[in-house]
């Protein structure tokens, strides 16, 4: 992960120009066949039968970092951090109003679609009460982690800690959104639904910081921030 600078903005744009159009069709085809895919049924299957103890923790570990309280304890400590690290208040703002945003956007799909969630039988867990697609956990928990690891790896001077921060931040979106589907919350195509959309959002928001600030391709926040606390 090379951070954000300018030879690099571009690439997110393109993120953003495939994750929105392909969430968009998604959509589309999801409110159109009313009701699951073939694979939906099939992966949920396949699922249920696979499911352990140790497996069951880690998915119920993992669907709650997608919640929205964990969702919102994550951003507020990553504006918080990002705050603190580049002594701006620009990234933690892009930060907050693409997750807020992003709350936005689901809840009035969810409302459109009015998809169904997969029967309670297989659920494990208090049953939702709102529509199933998209996946709220995996698209609000994947721009929130993502996000922040985006940001948060500019203040790092070393590419190999750059990597691994953003890295993580995908692990975990990751994680929400196989977690939803694990324990039965979950369509495949929810699940897929969200992770396009946070991806859209994710490059926009990236962009967007990446043309508000002007870094340079040479040096980002980490070399900055290096710069300025070197002893004089």
């Amino acid at each position: 992960m090379a951070g954000l600078t300018s030879t690099t903005r571009h690439r997110w744009l393109y993120g953003a120009a495939l994750g929105f159009p392909a969430f968009i069709l998604l959509t589309w085809w999801v409110h159109h066949i009313d009701g699951p895919a073939g694979i939906d049924e099939a992966v949920l299957a396949a699922t249920v039968q696979g499911r352990t103890r140790p497996l069951t923790i880690v998915a119920t570990v993992s669907t709650g970092l997608g919640s929205t309280v964990g969702v919102i304890i994550a951003a507020i400590l990553a504006a918080l951090l990002l705050l603190w690290r580049t002594r701006r208040l620009l990234l933690s703002l892009i930060l907050t109003i693409a997750v807020v945003e992003t709350a936005a956007v689901v809840f009035l799909t969810k409302e459109l679609v009015a998809r169904d969630r997969p029967p309670t039988d297989w659920l494990i867990g208090a049953p939702a009460g709102d529509p199933a697609f998209p996946s709220g956990h995996t698209t609000n928990g994947s721009v929130v982690y993502v996000l922040s690891a985006i940001y948060l790896a500019t203040t790092l001077t070393h590419r190999w800690s750059r990597a691994l921060l953003v890295a993580a931040g995908i692990l975990i979106g990751i994680a929400i959104g196989l977690s939803r589907i694990y324990l039965g919350y979950h369509w495949a195509t929810d699940v897929l639904g969200g992770w396009l959309l946070a991806i859209a959002v994710c490059g926009t928001a990236t962009y967007v910081a990446c043309r508000l600030q002007r870094i340079d391709g040479s040096v980002g926040y980490g070399a900055e921030v290096a710069h300025q606390r070197a002893p004089r």
